[in-house]
C-alpha cells in the first residue's frame, strides 16, 4: 500500500508540473502574438537577441 502511495503522489506532482508547463506555454504564445502585431518578428528578434 506504501508504494501505491508513493506512485499516486509521484503522479499528481507530475500532472501539477506539466499543468503549469501548458499554462505557460499558452501565456506566451499569447503574448508573441500580440508581440507580432505590433512588431516584425525581426525587430522582436533582435531585442531578445541584444538582451
Amino acid at each position: 500500500m506504501n508504494k501505491l502511495m508513493k506512485t499516486t503522489i509521484l503522479s499528481s506532482s507530475l500532472v501539477t508540473v506539466m499543468a503549469g508547463a501548458a499554462v505557460l506555454i499558452i501565456f506566451f504564445s499569447l503574448l508573441s502574438g500580440k508581440l507580432t502585431e505590433k512588431f516584425t518578428k525581426k525587430s522582436i528578434l533582435i531585442v531578445v537577441l541584444i538582451f
